[in-house]
Parts: structure tokens; sequence; C-alpha cells
């Protein structure tokens, strides 16, 4: 039997990014503050510095 993946809403994305980039707090930081895998945060990251806001809207993760 196949594990649920979770799905992260556009606001709790863009928190998690801004915590990031702009904040300057390191990825595992921020993915142990909003309690989610580190690579999560930098693949919103990487996807947020190529393509801004709207592919994070448009990407389920």
């Amino acid at each position: 039997m196949g594990e649920i993946r979770k799905t992260y809403d556009v606001s709790f994305k863009k928190k998690t990014v801004n915590l990031y980039l702009k904040k300057g707090i390191g990825y595992k930081n921020v993915a142990r503050e909003m309690e989610i895998d580190a690579s999560l945060v930098r693949r919103w990251a990487r996807h947020f510095k190529a393509e801004g806001m709207k592919d994070l809207e448009e990407k389920e993760t």
C-alpha cells in the first residue's frame, strides 16, 4: 500500500520561501520551524527563483 502524499497550500509555500530567501534563515532551520522536509524548502525556493510565485501556485507538493 502506498503512502498518502500531503499537499501544501500556496500561502504556506509562500511563507516558507519568504523565510528562506528574504529572511536569510537556512533551509534546514526553515524546514524544522515549518515541520516539513528540508528538500521541500529547497525545491520550492528553486521553483520560485526560476518561475516566481506563480509556479508555486501551479505545483502540488
